[in-house]
């Protein structure tokens, strides 16, 4: 039956046709009209005004509002390339994360597999199947490992720099009264959206337009007040959790502003209020240097309860990655991981651990790094020197894919101008050094994505060790 469906299957171009199959094969028959149901089915929204078809195609925007109306995007030119580049199997139009995931035979860890879920909604035409909603950095936590970009409370105390504008406004709700009734399910992430006000305006526009849909939300679990209780028994709302350690020194060291005893009682309401109302809970969580010992036993914590868990290696800010490691180090942590002993006895606790030895598979790749070759002893070079690599590996990325040679001098010249924004020395070899190891397509996508402030505030954290 499965080489009938494979026939359904177009090639992944740059991909073997060997690493396809083993991909297709773990995932519901239902998804396999596509690689992605993403940009059949999806719009996310982000600060800046973007609108992108998903989490991980940072680098395609299919429009920007207030620029373009909401329909106009959806039926837009650029929406269509992105679809008849996943018809044909073409990953190239900022599919960049899920062909890099699919070579490295990481298949748990492929982008596309979460939007899985949409294959079982049918769209009504002229209007996608689920919004998605990343509209603010809005939060009360001052994350270790994040920055102003997803934290107000970072831009204003941390980076000390003026609010980001959001061009979200009332023109843009009334455009939404158009999609809600079409719509099957919508996600909001932050921020944190608890702490939003546009989120609670659109869950109340949602309770009287489309009550029955799904609403997915990713949330610290730090805000839990009477507003939100009631919002949460007037809809449909499922959770995933950001939390990285259930000890509370690590916790709070990491989540700053959290307190670890208010998170566990509020997670232990939010887990009942899902129990009770057959709704999905699960767990994200950050591995960085300051909890990278406690993750298995955090994945069985969760696994006794029968909880779905995604665990994510860090790799920015670099300072904070485990990849920064020594190799000693690293073969340290995956013998650990790999020799570790998991319960296995229901299938969501068999499918955290298929997604956690995705993650030893990537830390293998960077124990198997060769730190003594000249790749890896930039360190020799002059900032002047590692600039000019750092530009010409962007220039051979651009000149070997023809869908973005013509905005070659765009490019250039943002990394020049992202480069200029560090004046100390130290850190300016740290950051370059850092970026240098930082593949050409992912920077190309945050310039695509991103502003050119946050940008710069990217690159000096960079510098940081």
């Amino acid at each position: 039956m499965l080489k009938n469906i494979f026939k359904k299957i177009p090639k992944i171009k740059g991909v073997p046709i060997s690493d396809v199959k083993q991909y297709f094969h773990q995932r519901p028959c239902s998804t396999l009209e596509y690689f992605c149901a993403a940009p059949f089915k999806s719009m996310l929204f982000i600060q800046n005004g973007d609108v992108k078809v998903c989490h991980y195609n940072r680098g395609m925007s299919i429009g920007n509002y207030p620029k373009m109306s909401l329909i106009e995007i959806w039926n837009g030119a650029a929406l269509n390339r992105i679809q008849d580049g996943i018809k044909s199997g073409d990953l190239s139009q900022g599919c960049f994360d899920c062909r890099n995931f699919l070579l490295k035979k990481n298949y748990e860890s492929v982008p596309a597999s979460r939007y899985d879920f949409l294959a079982k909604f049918k769209p009504e035409e002229g209007y996608p199947v689920m919004l998605d909603f990343q509209l603010t950095n809005t939060c009360n936590l001052e994350c270790i490992m994040c920055s102003g970009e997803y934290s107000s409370s970072i831009r204003k105390n941390r980076e000390k720099g003026k609010a980001y504008h959001e061009p979200w406004d009332n023109a843009f709700i009334e455009q939404l009264k158009n999609f809600i009734p079409h719509i099957k399910a919508a996600s909001f992430t932050g921020g944190e959206p608890f702490a939003s006000e546009i989120y609670f305006s659109i869950w109340n526009l949602i309770k009287k337009i489309n009550p029955s849909i799904d609403i997915f939300v990713s949330t610290n679990a730090t805000i839990l007040n009477d507003k939100i209780k009631e919002i949460l028994q007037s809809l449909k709302f499922n959770f995933t959790i950001s939390i990285d350690s259930v000890v509370k020194e690590t916790y709070e060291t990491i989540r700053k502003n959290a307190c670890f005893e208010t998170t566990m009682q509020n997670i232990s309401w939010i887990e009942n209020y899902c129990k009770t109302n057959n709704r999905s809970f699960s767990i994200k969580a950050c591995i960085i240097k300051n909890n990278f010992q406690e993750i298995p036993e955090f994945i069985n914590f969760w696994n006794d309860k029968n909880c779905v868990v995604y665990p994510k290696l860090v790799w920015f800010p670099p300072y904070l990655s485990i990849r920064k490691l020594s190799q000693d180090e690293l073969k340290y942590i995956s013998n650990y991981y790999e020799n570790f002993k998991f319960s296995e006895n229901t299938n969501i606790q068999k499918g955290n651990i298929r997604f956690f030895k995705g993650i030893c598979s990537q830390i293998n790749e960077w124990t198997g790094e060769n730190r003594e070759s000249p790749k890896n002893k930039l360190t020799f070079f002059s900032t002047k020197e590692l600039k000019e690599m750092l530009i010409k590996n962007i220039s051979d990325y651009i000149n070997s894919h023809d869908e973005i040679k013509e905005k070659e001098l765009f490019y250039k010249k943002e990394i020049e101008e992202i480069i200029c924004c560090e004046k100390d020395e130290v850190n300016l070899k740290n950051a370059l050094l850092n970026f240098i190891n930082i593949s050409p397509s992912s920077i190309i996508a945050e310039i695509d994505r991103n502003t050119p402030e946050k940008l710069k505030e990217r690159f000096k954290a960079a510098g940081k060790e």
